[in-house]
């Protein structure tokens, strides 16, 4: 079974689940979405990562991205935070905060490595 056939799963036995499994049910649902978006709009995307840190304090998603890409070699990071932005544009008014990483495939190795050491 594939990511999208197994979320849709989840979504729709979701009847037997509590509101909180719920919403985390949805949210995974949305934030598949996300990353097959980013992925397709964004050529040479080797990496979509989305953290999920909401709390029940405010409405709509606190999301943390980190996207890494061929498509940001040479640009500065606020070109490459309006790439990542376009892509995402359409689920804004669900998110209430949103953090971006963008890297090259180079750097992301290198903050690998640094982390692994």
């Amino acid at each position: 079974m594939g990511i999208a056939e197994d979320v849709k799963e989840k979504v729709e036995s979701s009847k037997e689940l509590d509101q909180s499994q719920l919403l985390s049910e949805r949210n995974l649902h949305r934030y598949v979405l996300l990353f097959f978006k980013i992925l397709i709009s964004l050529p040479g995307t080797t990496e979509v990562h989305v953290h999920d840190f909401s709390d029940d304090v405010c409405n709509g998603a606190k999301l943390k991205l980190i996207v890494v890409s061929d498509s940001f070699r040479g640009k500065p990071p606020l070109q490459r935070h309006r790439l990542v932005n376009d892509c995402v544009a359409v689920h804004m008014p669900q998110i209430h905060a949103l953090t971006i990483k963008t890297w090259t495939p180079a750097q992301y190795e290198s903050k690998k490595s640094v982390q692994e050491s």
